[in-house]
């Protein structure tokens, strides 16, 4: 059933508009309100099928009902949240959420490449090429130390220190700090790169385009390269992600 077909005929609809706000209070993106109003609206219709008329009338037996009712195990989570608002706002004598239970959906694990892979990989990048050094390096910050794409694309000289071989950022994705060792092939990578191949140019990124203005190369660009040096290296991904997260 889709959410404009819904109609609740009772006084729950009143529950619905009040979890809303909650959300929105709580700093929810509407989006996500969206979300949560949906699922709680469909919760609600099945109390309403069991003979729920208002919130009074919740109890364990129907709200079991409207959980059976539910057409995934996926909608279990958010349906926990609701009925624990419920309670705290005191719509409920009970804090039903207990006999809901939690369902997590099952996480695969992620295809990756072997080590011998990986090493015809970073053999592949042809080195002598117009930006050869410079993507190679790259390259090797993501298979030698796991960084993500976006922080090698912005990789700065302030986070590099040639001199206690290390490497500490800013992690963007969770603004945690990362302190990582500037391993020797890495090392080598980067110098090699920066002493024979970067633009002249005053920029604190450390990866820079090809062309002026010499910007900073791009996370598309990583995993372009990337995907090129698996193709060179004449593996076959399958189902597995071509680019550096992999």
């Amino acid at each position: 059933m889709r959410r404009e077909d819904i109609i609740l005929e009772t006084s729950l609809g009143r529950l619905l508009e009040a979890y809303a706000d909650h959300c929105r209070r709580n700093g929810l993106r509407e989006g996500s309100v969206q979300l949560y109003w949906k699922l709680a609206l469909r919760f609600l219709k099945g109390l309403e099928d069991a003979g729920v008329t208002g919130a009074a009338d919740i109890g364990p037996h129907e709200v079991s009902c409207a959980c059976l009712a539910l057409k995934s195990n996926y909608y279990l989570s958010a349906i926990h949240t609701f009925l624990r608002f419920l309670a705290e706002e005191g719509y409920t004598q009970r804090d039903y959420s207990c006999i809901v239970p939690l369902f997590k959906r099952p996480q695969p694990m992620p295809p990756v490449y072997s080590e011998a892979e990986i090493r015809r990989i970073e053999a592949a990048v042809d080195r002598q090429g117009p930006h050869g050094k410079r993507d190679y390096a790259a390259l090797l910050l993501a298979t030698r130390l796991g960084i993500r794409g976006g922080d090698i694309a912005t990789l700065t000289f302030e986070e590099l220190d040639f001199k206690r071989n290390t490497i500490c950022l800013t992690q963007q994705k969770t603004a945690a700090p990362l302190s990582l060792p500037m391993l020797p092939e890495i090392k080598a990578a980067l110098l090699d790169y920066l002493e024979h191949e970067r633009a002249s140019s005053d920029s604190e990124y450390v990866f820079l385009s090809l062309k002026p203005p010499f910007s900073h190369i791009s996370v598309h660009l990583l995993g372009k390269l990337t995907s090129t040096a698996i193709r060179s290296a004449g593996i076959v991904p399958g189902g597995r992600k071509c680019g550096p997260h992999a």
